[in-house]
């Protein structure tokens, strides 16, 4: 069976409340039994304990001014529900508190409506729209660069692909994505990034130490993807390099753990 669409989900649960409220006619009747029994068990047992739960604690937390035939009506409709609230935590609903005076000045059953009518607005709110990655925001914002990474050294004798360096200069922000660098052992030696900068003179500028494991994300090409924002501001990047240093990194390197490097163009 496949599952309700959003839209056909909101309109259930707008249904389900109207029928909670007393207010459906026969068309409205027969829509709610026809998506009802569409919808998937694990939809039907969201919204049942949704709307179960509230309306146990509508009769729960309502005042004497709700008769006691309907209190009880309600809190047999909800038990059910509310039942599995400690396997899955409790559904948003509207808390109506004692002392407010909620049920004296509205009535118990235009309380029961408000009620119901935010649990299913908060349901059927539009979603979040997906937040971009990390890599996505660096790789797509405007001015970033793209610098291929050759291998030397020990890396060159085993592997021949590039890998590359994405840097922004307005986020101050990158993303390696490597290929072929093997795991580290960080207890013996870590990888550490330099970038050098012709505002800075012949020293580097430490762009951070890093590891590679099981765990390092990759991308869909399988690239080792490692972030770094450098300990200082670079101005003009002419080189980026990868070395292999004792733990913890050093200040400053004689490139003889060299593995990677690459210029952007025109440097």
């Amino acid at each position: 069976m496949n599952p309700l669409s959003s839209p056909e989900l909101a309109r259930l649960r707008e249904l389900l409340a109207d029928e909670i409220l007393g207010q459906l006619d026969a068309s409205d009747a027969s829509e709610l039994e026809s998506l009802r029994s569409r919808a998937t068990d694990e939809q039907q047992a969201e919204i049942g304990q949704t709307f179960g739960e509230l309306l146990l604690a509508i009769a729960e937390r309502s005042d004497e001014a709700m008769p006691a035939d309907a209190k009880q009506r309600l809190a047999q409709r909800g038990n059910g529900s509310a039942q599995t609230q400690a396997e899955s935590g409790p559904a948003p609903v509207a808390t109506i508190r004692p002392g407010m005076g909620a049920m004296g000045k509205l009535g118990w059953a235009a309380a029961i409506a408000a009620s119901v009518v935010a649990a299913v607005a908060w349901f059927n709110r539009p979603a979040p729209l997906p937040q971009p990655s990390p890599i996505e925001t660096v790789a797509t914002a405007p001015g970033t660069v793209q610098i291929d990474l050759a291998p030397q050294g020990t890396l060159a004798e085993d592997v021949s692909e590039t890998s590359e360096v994405l840097w922004n200069a307005d986020l101050q922000q990158g993303f390696l994505r490597l290929t072929g660098v093997p795991e580290n052992d960080p207890t013996l030696e870590q990888y550490q990034l330099w970038i050098f900068d012709a505002t800075r003179g012949e020293f580097a500028v430490d762009g951070g130490v890093f590891d590679i494991s099981g765990a390092t994300e990759r991308d869909e090409q399988g690239r080792l993807l490692v972030p770094f924002t450098p300990k200082l501001s670079v101005g003009d990047p002419t080189a980026f390099a990868v070395t292999r240093e004792r733990p913890g990194g050093v200040v400053v390197t004689d490139t003889s753990g060299l593995i990677l490097i690459g210029q952007p163009s025109g440097s």
